[in-house]
């Protein structure tokens, strides 16, 4: 075993940390597993290979995948809501279009009876006008009464509407032609027929410019056509010059149907933005309780205490601790901080819980260096691959010959603060987990003696790099002179987050993890009912401490 490095704080106050320099704007290389994590996160450089040969389960693959299945997503229910919008809107469109040609045949009616002086052809234009109103009135009458016996697609409706005003303007046509064949005057031309159709269709239906106009262009072509092969003369070049500009009386639709459109689909992203708010903090509350399910609750037994204090950046983060108590008495904390936040964090998390918990079931005397070694075996074979890595330090407190046992996989190192007030930085070289496999991974197991009242801290790198308002860093020096307060708070990981908390102001930007083993007093060997498990190593030495007594 190699000897701990320990670095003596004294009670007084110390000076503020120096400014942090980035290497890598210097141009300096930086070894990222010989430096304590999240430094060697932070500084390691991001290999770029080409996207073709990166693993499919990557960052770089995952946010393009997630990107276009919300694409999908929203355009699979702004379908549905079209649809549904279209089915409602369909009825009304059809009792529309009946009422109108109710109002023709009324008007037929109308000047049959008042115009008993007419001459024969006009009395027979207005029988044909009202008997082709009629047979519109049928026509959408049975597209209604077919439509209420069964619930159609948005396709079909559309093929139906589509369908359904060229019924009616091919009957406007015939009239059109018939009258025209007797001699007499259409009362209504075909024009302002097919622009009422048009108009009608586009206040009602939520449909696209393009969709409206699938009937209307096979309507005006064949108004064109009758328009020129019954003109003669001085009326077919009159015609011939106003015919190119008839599509203009379908403006009015088209601008109806893409302004509302446009508003609809404004409305409707808001509308699904929100509902999906609610939707996700519903879940993210859930998800949130589970997470937290994971850690542990105070414990103590009268000789050891563990308490800690997390406060995530996000619902869910993805710092995690550990506690683990073995059949000899011996409490043993594992702290974790996985590489990122949110939910992909929260969900590694989740993962290396069940792998912790399956080690100590199965290996519960198991060394914090053994346990490290398969932890990162784990990382290496399932999380690597997606780059997640993860660092962690194992530590326990044996009550019963006062040691302090651990191992660090890249993890900023633990603090013993000593009862006279003594603050020890337990200095550890690591890697961290998944960086390497089997034969590369080092970890060391460790010794430390305690003395009754000595506290050991373990904490994430949220606490020492939260930054305030003014762009200040908490920093270790900081932390460090918190930690001689003296007379002891009744909680160390409350009383440094709360510290923490308030110099960030509500920012901070990374999950926020303090964890503390309190060694209150000594266990009676007596009661043991197993020998102590042998390091391989002597104990190291500690440095005496500077602290108040």
């Amino acid at each position: 075993m190699r000897r701990v490095r320990h670095r003596v704080v004294p009670s007084a106050p110390t000076p503020r940390s120096a400014p942090v320099v980035d290497l890598r704007a210097r141009g300096e290389t930086v070894n990222p597993l010989l430096l304590p994590a999240p430094c060697s996160l932070l500084l390691a450089p991001a290999p770029a290979p080409a996207p073709c040969s990166r693993h499919p389960g990557s960052p770089l693959h995952s946010a393009p995948m997630a990107d276009a299945a919300e694409n999908v997503l929203f355009s699979r229910e702004y379908e549905a809501e079209l649809d549904d919008w279209l089915q409602r809107r369909f009825g009304y469109l059809c009792i529309t279009f009946a009422v109108i040609e109710f109002l023709f045949a009324a008007w037929s009616v109308f000047l049959l009876t008042v115009r008993v002086q007419n001459p024969m052809a006009d009395t027979a234009a207005d029988w044909v006008g009202l008997t082709l109103s009629i047979a519109g009135l049928a026509v959408v009458s049975a597209v209604l009464v077919r439509r209420m016996r069964r619930v159609e697609s948005r396709p079909a409706l559309l093929r139906a509407t589509t369908w359904l005003i060229l019924a009616l303007g091919g009957l406007a046509l015939a009239e059109a032609l018939v009258i025209h064949w007797l001699g007499g005057r259409d009362q209504i031309s075909v024009l302002g027929r097919l622009f009422l159709w048009h108009l009608t269709a586009c206040i009602i239906l939520p449909w696209h410019p393009r969709e409206s106009l699938r009937p209307m262009v096979p309507l005006l072509i064949l108004w064109a056509i009758e328009v020129f092969a019954f003109s003669h003369g001085a009326q077919f070049w009159a015609r011939a010059g106003t015919a190119p500009f008839a599509p203009i009386v379908l403006l009015p639709g088209l601008a109806i149907c893409a302004v509302r459109m446009s508003m609809h689909g404004r409305r409707f992203q808001t509308q699904m933005l929100g509902r999906h708010f609610r939707s996700l903090r519903r879940e993210m509350s859930q998800a949130r309780e589970l997470h937290e399910a994971l850690f542990p609750k105070p414990h103590s037994d009268g000789h050891v205490r563990f308490e800690y204090s997390y406060v995530p950046a996000a619902d869910v983060g993805g710092d995690f601790i550990h506690l683990s108590v073995g059949p000899t008495g011996v409490i043993a904390a594992t702290l974790i901080d996985v590489t990122g936040h949110g939910i992909a964090a929260a969900l590694t998390v989740n993962r290396l819980f069940g792998e912790l918990e399956r080690i100590r079931a199965e290996r519960p005397r198991i060394e914090p260096s053994e346990l490290l070694c398969l932890l990162n075996r784990y990382v290496s074979l399932t999380l690597a691959r997606h780059g997640v890595f993860a660092t962690a330090v194992c530590f326990e407190v044996d009550p019963y010959v006062g040691e302090l046992r651990f191992a660090n996989g890249g993890h900023p190192p633990l603090i013993v603060r000593r009862a006279g007030g003594a603050v020890e930085t337990l200095e550890v070289d690591g890697m961290i987990l998944g960086a390497v496999g089997d034969d590369g991974f080092e970890c060391k197991p460790m010794v430390v003696k305690l003395s009754p009242g000595d506290v050991v801290l373990a904490y994430t790198d949220g606490v020492f790099e939260a930054f305030n308002r003014r762009g200040e860093q908490f920093g270790m020096p900081r932390f460090l002179e918190a930690l001689t307060r003296h007379p002891a708070p009744n909680s160390w990981p409350s009383f440094l987050g709360a510290l923490v908390e308030r110099h960030h102001g509500g920012r901070s930007q990374d999950d926020l993890l303090i964890a503390a083993l309190i060694f209150e007093q000594a266990r009676a060997a007596s009661g043991r009912t197993h020998a102590p498990t042998s390091v391989a190593t002597t104990v190291a030495t500690t440095v005496p401490a500077l602290g108040r007594s």
